[in-house]
């Protein structure tokens, strides 16, 4: 992904939207700045994807959005760790309700933002921003 955007999204057809990608951006010299926080956000993205067992093969565990909330969390589970993923499709931040998700944090108290290698301990506010995905692993669940 480098953001590559339709000419013209109002004239165009969902294929025709589809250009080749400039021979620029497949190197970090030809992405501008913004291309390039996209490219590494998605590398590093993948390459976690590609690593973690759990979310390969984990027992899947999914909690349907409330009627309030355009936020859809769901946890992959293997062994004695999990991911949990909280994607907010909203227009506005959403603040985690920690006891909902009990069934998939187990007896988890500290888990780890997977991008930004934050810590954060369950119970404590956190805040889903508007638009946003975000991905956290725990341990001894």
């Amino acid at each position: 992904e480098v953001l590559l955007a339709a000419r013209d999204s109002r004239k165009l057809g969902h294929g025709e939207e589809r250009i080749p990608m400039p021979s620029r951006v497949l190197t970090a010299a030809g992405r501008d700045p913004l291309e390039e926080n996209v490219f590494s956000y998605i590398s590093r993205l993948l390459t976690w994807r590609k690593t973690s067992p759990t979310v390969q093969t984990g027992r899947l565990l999914h909690f349907l959005p409330r009627y309030d909330e355009n936020m859809y969390v769901y946890f992959r589970i293997l062994d004695n760790e999990c991911v949990m993923v909280m994607i907010n499709n909203g227009n506005q931040s959403v603040p985690v309700d920690w006891p909902r998700y009990a069934e998939g944090l187990g007896k988890a108290s500290v888990g780890t933002e997977v991008m930004s290698g934050r810590e954060i301990t369950v119970g404590q506010p956190l805040e889903v921003p508007a638009q946003t995905a975000i991905f956290f692993t725990f341990a001894g669940i």
